[in-house]
């Protein structure tokens, strides 16, 4: 009898240990598998921002309030100084609609002389602005742009620096 109560005991601390090890395994895959989503949610969420960060770049890039026209064609990439200048009043005018459109951003034109013999910045215009309070990053985009001043009938080299706050 004492054989068989042995014979028992070490058929149930079998099981048990081959139940211990099943799980052990299930817990692994279940940690791999979560690891994995995790993972792949983070670069759905990258490719998502770049392609929010490629929008917003593009509604700049094609903005009737700012781009240059000559004879009612507008230009690509050129941006009026003028126009810029005069967007802040349009921009409180319609601050709900610009708000919708851009989101949490900050997009400032730059001038900027490329040549070796002063290679530096010149006019700084701010077009829009709305940081957001509690951003955690900071993503940057530098698109360059001709700048073109319908007063002296001039044309100079600029930058947008698009600023989205995450």
């Amino acid at each position: 009898m004492k054989k068989d109560n042995r014979k028992g005991q070490l058929h149930t601390m079998e099981t048990t240990i081959v139940l211990l090890i099943f799980f052990f395994i299930i817990s692994l895959g279940i940690i791999f598998f979560i690891a994995h989503q995790k993972s792949t949610a983070r670069e759905k969420q990258v490719e998502f921002e770049n392609l929010e960060l490629v929008k917003q770049s593009q509604v700049l890039s094609f903005f009737p309030e700012l781009q240059c026209s000559n004879d009612g064609v507008i230009n690509s990439n050129c941006y009026d100084t003028v126009k810029i200048e005069k967007f802040g009043n349009i921009y409180q005018a319609n601050k709900l609609f610009y708000n919708s459109l851009f989101g949490y951003m900050k997009a400032e034109v730059v001038e900027f002389d490329p040549s070796p013999a002063v290679n530096s910045y010149g006019a700084l215009w701010v077009i829009y602005d709305n940081a957001k309070e509690d951003y955690s990053a900071i993503r940057k985009v530098e698109q360059p742009v001709v700048i073109y001043d319908p007063i002296n009938n001039e044309k100079t080299f600029g930058i947008i620096n698009l600023s989205i706050y995450k």
